[in-house]
């Protein structure tokens, strides 16, 4: 055990000095990200308060532009300018709707790598390449009866006519 040298006590009653305190926090301090860009010059006391480093979510935004705080759906860091943008449009973890067929709710990443490849409303190319896009569920019937790249037969087929 150790305990004071002079006295030999154990315990110890411990308070914070306010007076220091105080004086400490009225220093004027610049922000930790000046060499990122950051202007922000006041009280010591105020730094916490403008880092804003474990934001909830609610107060996400409000603080240093410079300091990095982490996305609610990918986990990576970015600094708090460039959050927003992420999030929104950026981030393949975004939760997502499929924008064709307004049912299909998952991640960004998800629905276009996966749902798309199978969504009836989907636009698709045609196979004759005549420049339209009809849904994945319209394919069919486009070749058959709208696309003017098609290849028909002559109204003469059956009886052994063999033009197309």
């Amino acid at each position: 055990k150790s305990g004071c040298p002079t006295c030999k006590m154990d315990e110890f009653s411990v308070f914070p000095d306010k007076r220091l305190q105080r004086s400490l926090y009225a220093y004027r301090v610049r922000c930790s990200h000046k060499n990122d860009g950051c202007q922000w010059t006041s009280q010591l006391g105020e730094l916490d308060k403008h880092l804003n480093e474990n934001p909830k979510l609610s107060e996400q935004l409000s603080g240093c532009k410079f300091t990095e705080i982490e996305c609610q759906h990918c986990t990576h860091l970015f600094q708090r300018r460039y959050i927003s943008a992420h999030e929104t449009a950026e981030c393949a973890q975004r939760p997502f709707t499929c924008d064709y067929c307004k049912d299909y709710e998952s991640t960004y990443e998800d629905v276009g790598t996966n749902h798309w490849l199978q969504c009836p409303f989907y636009p698709v190319s045609c196979p004759n390449k005549c420049g339209d896009n009809p849904k994945r569920q319209n394919l069919e019937d486009h070749v058959s009866k709208d696309c003017p790249l098609t290849v028909v037969n002559c109204d003469f087929h059956y009886a052994g006519c063999e033009v197309q």
